[in-house]
């Protein structure tokens, strides 16, 4: 986790001889949570509550302010993904907007500006999907999006069950390497992708969770913690 983010919401990494969490200056994990890992490396002004680790690393200015315990590896067996296919060559392009009917799809494209409205509570499967700038994709409901390739969310834009933030997360299953969440970017989304790396860039949010293969991050980020079991 990179300078001045905040976590709310354990944060773990699973291997159990080479997982490793950084988090970089002024990171704030609030209380109640938890950061585990094999290895921990604490920054200039972290502060966290509890800490799980066989190694913890931490400069003078960091703060640990619940306890400090040896951490059994895995955390848990999890992270695994369902079977899904994707139907290549029935490609979607969103210009406008568009209300999509569930179904399975080739590569989803959603322009700049463009808004693509999924049915609630139904199952989509894309071959990859890329959204432009300031573009919506969203659901009323907790709707399940399986993509067999990539996922690439654009600057300002919106994967979520609007109109509020941290309400209801969405279900993504990614097949792929690259779940990218570009500057100031929001997810609602519980996302399962033990092949990828998640990246999330300069004021980008994750509402909900993930399991990934890795996570970086830029500055000034918000992971947060929501419950998906719905009203």
């Amino acid at each position: 986790m990179n300078n001045d983010s905040v976590v709310d919401g354990n944060l773990g990494a699973n291997e159990p001889l080479s997982g490793w969490l950084r988090l970089g200056k002024r990171v704030f994990m609030t209380d109640g949570t938890t950061a585990a890992a094999y290895q921990v490396r604490l920054g200039d002004g972290v502060s966290v509550d509890d800490i799980l680790a066989t190694f913890l690393f931490q400069v003078p200015t960091a703060l640990v302010r619940g306890s400090f315990d040896r951490v059994s590896l895995p955390l848990q067996e999890f992270c695994e993904l369902p079977e899904f296919m994707c139907t290549p060559g029935n490609d979607v392009t969103v210009a406008d907007s568009l209300a999509l009917a569930p179904g399975s799809y080739g590569a989803l494209r959603v322009g700049s500006g463009a808004t693509v409205d999924l049915d609630p509570n139904a199952t989509y499967t894309f071959c990859s999907v890329r959204v432009g700038r300031n573009a919506f994709v969203q659901s009323s409901d907790q709707t399940t999006i399986g993509v067999v390739g990539n996922v690439t969310i654009g600057a300002g834009s919106k994967l979520w069950t609007p109109a509020v933030v941290n309400d209801l997360p969405l279900v993504l299953y990614v097949g792929g390497t690259t779940v990218r969440l570009s500057q100031a970017a929001v997810v609602e989304a519980v996302i399962t992708a033990p092949n990828a790396k998640l990246k999330i860039q300069r004021d980008g949010a994750l509402y909900g969770c993930f399991c990934t293969n890795q996570l970086t991050t830029d500055k000034e980020v918000l992971l947060e913690c929501v419950d998906t079991t719905g009203p």
